[in-house]
C-alpha cells in the first residue's frame, strides 16, 4: 500500500558486568559493536548487541561471551508509521530489508511483553522500602524531549526514569541520598518493555519503588582505588497522566562505586545502608 514502516522496540534488556562498566569506555576510545539480528514471521526482529574493544569481539555471535562484556538483547516489531490510533503491525515489502536468519518460534520476549501488559503492577510484588509520597511527574517538552508533533524517542524514556530515580532518592525520602553519592551510580541491568508513547505537551506519571542492598567491597573487581558500596534496585512504571495510558514498565539495577579518597561519601553510604539496607 506504500505505507511507511519502522521497527519499533518493544523490549530492551541491557546487561553490564560489574568489572566492565559502561564508564570504562570514554569519549574517543575505539570500540567494536557486534550486532546479530534474527527475524520471526517477517514482522518481529530479535537482536543481540555486544560492546568491546578492538580485537575482543569475535566475528560470529556463537563465540560471544555475553557475561564478559556489556550486552543488550532487544526485540522489535514493524509498525505502520501513521502517528495516531492503535499501532498496526505489518510485514515489510519483499526485498526491502536484508535476508535474516529466521527463528522457528517467537522470541520469549513476546510472551513476557504480553504477560507484563496484563498482570498487576510490578511494584505490588516488589519488597522495596524506598517510595515517593506521591507519583513523580515529568512534563514532555517540545525540542527537549520530543520533536513538535512527533512521539518521543524510546531512548528518552531512560532519561525520564533516571530523573525519577534521582528525585526519589534525593528529595522524596528522608534521610535522603547525598547528590554527590548519586553521581557514582553505574548501570548493571535495565530491562524495559515499551507499550505506548507520548508527545510534547503531555505529562508522564512515574510510579517507582526502590531498595538499597549491600554488596562486597570488591564487587566491581580488583581495582583498589574505588569501593563498591551498594546496589540500588528499582521497578518503574510510566503512564500518560491525562489518559492513564501505560507507556513503559522497567526494572533497573545500579551499582554505586565511590573513590577511596571520598571518605565522607563512604561513611554516608554506610549510614544509608544501616537505615535502608537489605542483604539481597
Amino acid at each position: 500500500k506504500g505505507d511507511l514502516l519502522y521497527p519499533s522496540y518493544y523490549m530492551t534488556h541491557l546487561s553490564v558486568p560489574p568489572n566492565r562498566l559502561l564508564n570504562h569506555y570514554q569519549v574517543w576510545d575505539k570500540v567494536v559493536i557486534g550486532v546479530d539480528v534474527k527475524s520471526y514471521g517477517g514482522m518481529l526482529l530479535d537482536s543481540i548487541y555486544i560492546l568491546g574493544r578492538p580485537g575482543e569481539v569475535a566475528d560470529s555471535s556463537n563465540n560471544w561471551n555475553l557475561s564478559t562484556f556489556p550486552s543488550m538483547h532487544a526485540s522489535n516489531m514493524f509498525i505502520v508509521d501513521k502517528g495516531e490510533g492503535e499501532p498496526q503491525v505489518s510485514v515489510p515489502k519483499a526485498n526491502m530489508i536484508a535476508e535474516l536468519t529466521k527463528l522457528a518460534i517467537a522470541p520469549s520476549s513476546m510472551d513476557q511483553f504480553r504477560k507484563i501488559r496484563v498482570q498487576k503492577p510490578l511494584s505490588l510484588g516488589f519488597d522495596g522500602n524506598l517510595k515517593p509520597s506521591s507519583p513523580i511527574l515529568y512534563p514532555v517538552i517540545a525540542d527537549r524531549d520530543a520533536s513538535l508533533g512527533r512521539a518521543m524517542m524510546f531512548a528518552r524514556f531512560t532519561t525520564v526514569m533516571d530523573y525519577a530515580e534521582r528525585i526519589l532518592l534525593a528529595k522524596e525520602i528522608w534521610p535522603a541520598f547525598p547528590t554527590k553519592l548519586l553521581d557514582y551510580q553505574n548501570v548493571l541491568e535495565r530491562e524495559t518493555y515499551y507499550f505506548d508513547n507520548c508527545k510534547a505537551g503531555q505529562v508522564i506519571r512515574i510510579d517507582i519503588a526502590g531498595k538499597f542492598s549491600s554488596c562486597p567491597a570488591r564487587f566491581h573487581g580488583e581495582a583498589t582505588n574505588v569501593v563498591s558500596v551498594g546496589i540500588l534496585s528499582f521497578v518503574i512504571e510510566l503512564y500518560e497522566q491525562t489518559s492513564n495510558t501505560l507507556l513503559v514498565v522497567s526494572t533497573v539495577k545500579k551499582l554505586i562505586i565511590v573513590p577511596t579518597y571520598q571518605q565522607s561519601l563512604l561513611r554516608d553510604a554506610e549510614r544509608l545502608l544501616s537505615y535502608y539496607g537489605t542483604t539481597d
